[in-house]
């Protein structure tokens, strides 16, 4: 309960237009909230991303000329739902957890533009699965292991001619310092929450 009270003060002055966005999509027919706490060690707990965040998110991404997404930790398929709603592109998902990576099999089993992976995001070989987009919502709990995720994804894309881009949702500072060496292209914040989206190049 004491989760899910700090998270509700981390948007403050912002909490009903995060309300609103939610009751909008989810009588739209978009996915509820699936929050599912975790008490993994290195995982944090899976809390969905706001549809006020996701957005907003959108105007930005539909202007890049995506081919590809992957959402890093990409949960019970919420952030998936809604850009295949939207955009026409090949979808990623990497989920660790085996109960979530299920309810995503199961909302997009006759959907061919999505490949999910129930894989340690941790070990995947990104080289050979290279996006144009990666979304992360801090599936991450201890800062090494974030960086070195991180240090290798982008190393992994020195060097190509196209733009890589990173949407990196409720970050902290620490965690986010990893990605300075790249152009910040949008930020947006509410309280202690937010978004920042980064290119390559």
């Amino acid at each position: 309960m004491k989760k899910f009270i700090d998270l509700i003060y981390s948007y403050k002055s912002h909490l009903i237009k995060v309300f609103l966005y939610e009751a909008l999509y989810i009588l739209l027919g978009y996915k509820g909230n699936n929050i599912n706490i975790r008490n993994n060690e290195k995982s944090t707990d899976t809390i969905p991303c706001p549809y006020l965040f996701l957005n907003k998110i959108l105007v930005i991404i539909e202007k890049l000329n995506l081919l590809s997404f992957t959402d890093i930790g990409c949960g019970n398929g919420r952030v998936l739902f809604f850009f295949k709603k939207k955009l026409r592109l090949k979808f990623f998902g990497f989920e660790i957890f085996e109960d979530s990576y299920l309810n995503c099999v199961s909302l997009f089993k006759n959907d061919q533009n999505i490949r999910l992976f129930n894989e340690n995001f941790f070990k995947y070989d990104y080289k050979s699965q290279i996006s144009d987009c990666y979304f992360i919502n801090d599936p991450i709990k201890d800062l090494n292991d974030h960086n070195n995720l991180f240090t290798a994804l982008l190393n992994f894309h020195k060097g190509l001619k196209k733009p890589i881009y990173y949407i990196l949702v409720n970050l902290s500072s620490d965690k986010l310092s990893i990605f300075n060496n790249l152009r910040l292209i949008k930020k947006y914040k509410t309280g202690k929450k937010g978004f920042f989206i980064y290119s390559s190049k």
